[in-house]
C-alpha cells in the first residue's frame, strides 16, 4: 500500500470581469488551500451558491465583501 501524494494545483487565472468563481478560484484569491475555503463554506462565513446539489460557485461581489469584513484597519501613530 502506497502513501498518497498530495498534489499542488496549478496556477489559477481569474478572470476580474467573472461574477461567479470556483472554489479553486476563490482559495487562489486568498492564497489558502481549497479546504480552507470549504471549512469556511461549513462554518457559512462566507456565502456561496450550489447548483444542483454539486457545483459549488461564489459571487465575485460576496467574495470582495468578505475581504471587506475581514480586514483589520491599521493602528494611527499618536503624535
Amino acid at each position: 500500500m502506497s502513501a498518497r501524494k498530495k498534489t499542488v494545483p496549478a496556477a489559477v487565472v481569474v478572470d476580474p470581469n467573472q461574477s461567479l468563481l470556483k472554489i479553486n478560484e476563490v482559495a487562489a484569491l486568498f492564497r489558502v488551500s481549497v479546504s480552507c475555503v470549504r471549512a469556511w463554506r461549513f462554518a457559512r462565513k462566507i456565502p456561496f451558491v450550489q447548483l444542483n446539489g454539486k457545483n459549488l460557485l461564489f459571487k465575485r461581489a460576496d467574495v470582495e465583501a468578505f475581504i471587506e469584513r475581514s480586514s483589520v484597519p491599521a493602528k494611527v501613530a499618536r503624535a
